[in-house]
């Protein structure tokens, strides 16, 4: 799973310019029946295409869905059963990664030739943000006040070259989980708690959560390798531990491992009403999108 996260960290280092929004068609979503034990009722998420990649990034508290498909080279967003692709000037490519409640997203832009940059969309208009220096910028989370957090690249920084940032006010904020060799920033909440991912130097990754100025590992020896993917504004947190994903309650410690029927599961946001949204991998070796809505 550690490395699976790394190449998809470096995977969206693909051609992307965000403009304007096409709709295409409605998206195929169909209900998977919720076997025995289940925590939710499963929601296959395709794009129209039915090009075998599907990865929804972020999920809104209306439920409005963006994330990546056709080999992560083509951004949507998903609203009311409403599949849109977002495309650029001369037919690049955007991938938004994180929606907030006002409907503003982030992501990142660029074209064939060029590494990728941040943007913020607001009201129909997009803003490039870029850690200074940095040779790539990836966004991940947005909260309802504009902060963002995600990673950016860098040749001349540390061992990993990946390090996390938190963008606020115009102002980047680099974060580094202490003695890791690389750091990860993939969720953010509207009280400022941000969860992500290091590496340590065994190349093992592992879930962390910044809150009030700490840095803290959300799990000990439970998880040989885990990473935190996203937060809501209740300090519910979702990720990977070894191979299962799970839903963790930073208020409570409290977590449960979920699994999807279709096949394993990786969950990337979570909304406050406890809807998750990710990607699950199918045994024929594609990508499909999931949306787990709770049973209660």
């Amino acid at each position: 799973m550690d490395k699976s996260i790394s190449s998809q960290a470096r995977s969206s280092r693909v051609a992307i310019l965000l403009a304007g929004l096409v709709t295409v068609s409605a998206v195929f979503v169909m209900a998977i029946p919720a076997p025995v034990a289940q925590y939710f009722r499963y929601f296959s998420i395709v794009d129209p295409s039915g090009g075998g990649y599907t990865q929804p990034r972020g999920i809104s508290n209306a439920s409005v869905i963006v994330g990546a498909f056709g080999s992560n080279s083509h951004g949507f967003v998903l609203k009311n059963g409403v599949f849109t692709e977002l495309i650029g000037p001369g037919g690049t490519y955007a991938i938004p990664t994180g929606i907030n409640a006002s409907g503003e997203m982030t992501g990142a832009f660029g074209t064939s030739s060029t590494n990728p940059q941040g943007f913020i969309l607001s009201g129909g208009t997009y803003t490039t943000i870029d850690v200074p220096g940095a040779d790539v910028t990836e966004p991940n989370a947005i909260n309802d006040v504009g902060m963002v957090v995600g990673q950016y690249f860098d040749q001349n920084s540390n061992s990993g070259n990946l390090q996390g940032f938190l963008y606020s006010g115009g102002t980047f904020t680099t974060l580094n989980f202490p003695g890791a060799v690389s750091t990860g920033a993939r969720g953010i909440n509207n009280a400022g708690q941000i969860v992500g991912f290091y590496t340590d130097a065994s190349e093992t990754n592992h879930a962390f959560i910044y809150s009030a100025g700490i840095y803290q590992n959300l799990f000990s020896s439970t998880c040989k390798s885990s990473a935190a993917l996203g937060i809501n504004n209740l300090g519910s947190i979702v990720g990977y531990c070894n191979n299962q994903a799970f839903v963790y309650s930073y208020s409570t410690h409290k977590y449960i491992f979920f699994s999807d029927p279709a096949g394993f599961p990786l969950p990337f946001g979570i909304n406050d009403s406890g809807r998750v949204t990710g990607q699950v991998s199918l045994q024929d070796g594609s990508i499909d999108g999931f949306l787990a809505v709770p049973l209660q």
